[in-house]
């Protein structure tokens, strides 16, 4: 997932581009009527990020902090009625969001490293599993 602007935010179809690749990562059979879940799932995401921002953050807000909001949206929602597999999706797309980071210090955008999540844990997948459980 490319970030197409200097910046943590991400275009709504880059957001349902994610959430469908996550969830078929997760084995989650993407229909028609989970169309209006991953909906549901992105209005609430903004909703969350523009709370944060205007509450808690001066300026943009950072890859990790956008991560947090898409998780506490995507649990909310959720794609199925396992409780499990939606914070796997969760974490995963958290994850996902992470691996081209930005942070935002005194209204400078500041690219970090960027990391492969799967690549970091290929040779402790057990680790990355239980990263998603705990």
């Amino acid at each position: 997932m490319k970030n197409s602007l200097n910046s943590a935010k991400i275009g709504n179809r880059e957001l349902i581009n994610l959430l469908i690749y996550v969830a078929n990562e997760n084995n989650v059979d993407i229909q028609e009527n989970i169309l209006s879940v991953i909906h549901d799932i992105i209005l609430e995401y903004k909703v969350l990020c523009e709370y944060l921002r205007k509450n808690y953050v001066e300026g943009d807000l950072d890859t990790f902090k956008m991560a947090s909001c898409m998780i506490a949206a995507i649990n909310r929602y959720g794609f199925t009625d396992d409780r499990f597999v939606n914070a796997s999706i969760a974490v995963d797309t958290a994850y996902k969001m992470c691996e081209q980071p930005y942070i935002n210090v005194r209204n400078n955008t500041i690219k970090l490293e960027e990391v492969d999540f799967k690549e970091v844990f290929k040779d402790d997948m057990e680790f990355y599993h239980n990263s998603k459980i705990h």
